[in-house]
């Protein structure tokens, strides 16, 4: 479900970064200058996510971080449509900056999780062959339907289609993975201090090891105070044995003298 929305969502963000210049041209009137404006906001707002990211993946997970972008993306195409004042849509340009970067972090970090060891580039590429398959339909269908009903009904059907696939999508999840997923990153780092004892305990840490190095330490003090026992009884029995000895020649050598 995760590479489905992906999909849904290379399919539907080019049709903003594709076809957008030319609803915000033909249909709202706007300057080559605002074109090139809302350009800047947009990349502007993509730097310091893209900056912060490491932050971001330690505070919120994948599911999380889709459902950001979609959430951004939706109300910005609404938006989009909503309006007939060009300079309007600079405000909701700032969106592009959590579509877009939540939308790359979270799929760079779920195919990373999910690739097995040796097959991280791999699993990378699976990741953006499906969202350039997801491109490539939205580019062809979106100029379909630019052309036969129009630049409205195009974006809101894409909003329809992406907030429809994130219900799904969350759906799904809370379905097997429980609803404790959406939040697993968040717990994570809050119960740190206390999660990582049981971890290492758990988990063949150094607590484990030490349990086991005790354990060992336990066995080989029990083996040497058998072998100690058992060397004491040796001794013990080596006396009597070296007297029977003793006595048993003493009467051959009476026996002996006794004979003639």
């Amino acid at each position: 479900m995760f590479f489905l929305l992906l999909f849904v969502m290379g399919g539907t963000t080019c049709l903003v970064e594709g076809l957008f210049f030319l609803f915000f041209t033909k249909e709202l009137q706007a300057s080559n200058m605002l074109c090139g404006l809302s350009v800047a906001i947009t990349v502007s707002f993509e730097v310091p996510i893209f900056h912060h990211s490491a932050w971001l993946l330690k505070r919120f997970n994948n599911h999380q971080l889709m459902t950001a972008s979609c959430l951004a993306y939706i109300f910005r195409v609404i938006w989009y449509t909503s309006t007939s004042n060009p300079w309007m849509v600079l405000v909701v340009e700032p969106l592009h900056g959590i579509t877009f970067a939540c939308k790359a972090l979270a799929a760079v970090h779920y195919a990373a999780e999910l690739a097995p060891p040796g097959l991280q580039t791999s699993a990378q590429g699976l990741s953006n062959t499906v969202q350039c398959m997801g491109v490539i339909t939205g580019s062809v269908l979106g100029g379909y339907l630019m052309d036969t009903r129009g630049s409205v009904f195009l974006y809101r059907s894409a909003a329809l289609l992406s907030g429809v696939t994130l219900c799904l999508y969350l759906a799904v999840t809370l379905q097997y993975s429980g609803a404790d997923s959406l939040f697993s990153k968040k717990i994570a780092s809050e119960g740190e201090g206390e999660s990582e004892p049981v971890s290492s305990a758990g988990g063949g840490g150094g607590r484990g090891r030490g349990g086991d190095q005790r354990e060992r330490e336990k066995g080989g003090k029990h083996e040497d105070l058998k072998g100690a026992k058992g060397r004491s009884r040796e001794r013990e029995t080596r006396p009597s044995l070296k007297g029977g000895g003793g006595e048993d020649e003493e009467e051959g050598r009476g026996g002996k003298g006794r004979e003639p």
